[in-house]
């Protein structure tokens, strides 16, 4: 599937704690099927990640074993946002012109499947990172 393909597939699709289906997602499971279904790589489950740990934790953990940091925007990278105290608290996925692809919800009031500007999502955060899969 295409990037393109991907981002028509799942726009609008709302956003669900825990989800990974092209049903519904979270910010992590959008990264995961993005990463399944347009670059053909399998992330494993992420420890805790269906148990309901923290999201810090379980990022933490997993861009140990997972994920190196690139330098800046690339097409396809995972994008992390952390708020002041430099605790990652959101992930999407670089797609063309600078967007990014990203799930943001909670369980009061839901969320959706989105495209915003880099610039415009790095305003709401105190810092951001981006990462590609080792041996992706």
């Amino acid at each position: 599937m295409t990037q393109t393909e991907f981002i028509n597939l799942m726009i609008g699709k709302p956003w669900v704690n825990r989800a990974a289906t092209v049903d519904a997602v979270d910010c992590y499971g959008l990264v995961k099927l993005y990463k399944q279904m347009v670059e053909g790589v399998e992330l494993p489950l992420a420890t805790g990640y269906k148990e309901g740990f923290a999201f810090d934790g379980i990022w933490r953990r997993e861009t140990k074993r997972t994920w190196w940091q690139v330098g800046t925007w690339t097409s396809g990278a995972m994008v992390t946002y952390y708020d002041q105290s430099m605790k990652p608290m959101h992930i999407g996925i670089c797609v063309g012109n600078q967007q990014v692809l990203h799930a943001r919800g909670n369980e009061e009031n839901g969320g959706k499947v989105e495209i915003h500007s880099i610039s415009a999502l790095s305003k709401a955060y105190k810092a951001v990172s981006f990462h590609e899969v080792i041996n992706g």
